[in-house]
């Protein structure tokens, strides 16, 4: 998914409940945060001999705690996993240069009830595919119609999260 390249837009937080797990903001069409596992609560990637031990369990239980947040505050959200090299540059997710371990990635998009999306109109379903970059057309005639700044626009006024829950989900993301 395109959403796997997105970079990323800030650290939010180096650790996250007070385990070894990153969370960034990724700079992307609607407000999504990346959870990377690290070895350690100042944020630093795993180590080619970490990247399987203790980072994996400080991020299942990041990404567990967060996605137990959003749902008590009925908070609808996609979750997407990424197995990806451990870069040598724990700022870059996109480097090239690796250490040669694999690693995961969760990437949780936080947003709007769908009941209000109209995807007959649109010409689109904003589900985990489209929200991640991956647009399937309705019909061919919405495909010819579509237009990359008309689904920017569309997918942040009724996809992406509203302020008031995102405000709460930085103040939650900082704990």
């Amino acid at each position: 998914f395109p959403i796997a390249y997105a970079p990323v837009g800030r650290n939010v937080t180096p650790s996250y409940r007070g385990g070894p797990c990153r969370v960034d903001e990724l700079h992307w069409t609607v407000p999504c945060f990346s959870f990377r596992a690290t070895n350690n609560e100042s944020g630093e990637e795993d180590d080619e001999n970490d990247a399987e031990d203790d980072g994996d369990e400080g991020l299942s239980q990041a990404v567990t705690s967060f996605v137990r947040y959003l749902h008590e505050r009925r908070i609808p959200h996609n979750v997407l996993f990424v197995q990806e090299d451990v870069s040598d540059n724990a700022d870059d997710a996109n480097s090239a240069a690796s250490t040669g371990s694999r690693t995961i990635r969760c990437i949780d998009i936080p947003r709007q009830h769908q009941d209000h999306f109209d995807k007959d109109r649109h010409g689109f379903n904003a589900a985990l595919g489209e929200i991640s970059g991956m647009l399937i057309a309705r019909t061919r005639e919405h495909f010819d119609a579509f237009q990359e700044e008309e689904i920017v626009e569309q997918l942040q006024m009724y996809v992406a999260c509203g302020p008031n829950d995102l405000k709460e989900i930085y103040e939650e993301l900082q704990q």
